[in-house]
């Protein structure tokens, strides 16, 4: 940002080069309307940009033959206790869809260049969405019993 702030911000844009080409406007002209590239501000200390989406899940499942216990049970009978696990290592997710930071580069809160990670708001949690399970919620179990017969 500074870089461009000492190189290209308060210059014509193409646009604007070709209206004091064409003899419309002079650039003193232009500069007073603002009709420049902007000057944008720097990003605050400790700045965070959009972050990377990051979980780890875990499914457990084994075959129990109900006939081995109670022989007047089929053969195709069985039981399947299942454990999953969702984002084991507990990572903060943050940017869920439709709630990501935004690229307008204004310095304000919620904007890629304005936004400390004590300041972030959209910290993906279970409350997010309806249901017990949701995409990269912290950490999670999910148990459960099949049968198939």
């Amino acid at each position: 940002i500074s870089n461009y702030n000492s190189t290209a911000a308060g210059q014509l844009t193409p646009a604007g080069q070709a209206l004091v080409s064409a003899g419309l406007f002079t650039q003193a002209q232009l500069t007073s309307l603002g009709a420049v590239t902007p000057t944008l501000a720097l990003a605050p200390q400790g700045q965070v940009g959009v972050s990377p989406l990051f979980t780890f899940d875990a499914h457990i499942s084994w075959e129990l033959k109900v006939n081995k216990l109670i022989h007047a049970l089929p053969e195709r009978v069985v039981v399947e206790p299942q454990i999953a696990l969702f984002n084991v290592f507990n990572f903060q997710n943050f940017d869920p869809f439709g709630n990501v930071l935004s690229g307008v580069l204004n310095g304000s809160v919620g904007s890629a260049n304005g936004t400390t990670r004590q300041q972030r708001g959209n910290l993906i949690s279970p409350g997010s969405a309806s249901g017990v399970n949701w995409y990269a919620v912290p950490r999670q179990a999910e148990f459960g019993v099949k049968l198939t017969f």
